[in-house]
């Protein structure tokens, strides 16, 4: 299977606990959280923090216009 390419079009839907996590902007981490080490030379790295356990949908393409959290704006478009 060929890598991924970076513009997965549907949101990582994640139980997460409390804590700080790191989201990644280059769709290339499966479930859109960033390993210790970027993936791509470019990849953007957002830090976010969760205060309680939560389910959170996050961005895997990176066109939300609110990071992390996927926002649907790639959702439409063709």
């Amino acid at each position: 299977m060929p890598p991924e390419t970076g513009r997965r079009r549907r949101p990582r839907v994640l139980t997460l606990a409390a804590g700080e996590y790191h989201w990644c902007g280059c769709g290339r981490a499966p479930d859109s959280l960033c390993p210790h080490e970027p993936r791509a030379p470019n990849c953007q790295r957002l830090r976010f923090t969760l205060a309680r356990r939560e389910t959170v949908w996050l961005c895997p393409c990176g066109a939300t216009t609110t990071p992390p959290w996927c926002d649907g704006s790639s959702h439409n478009k063709q």
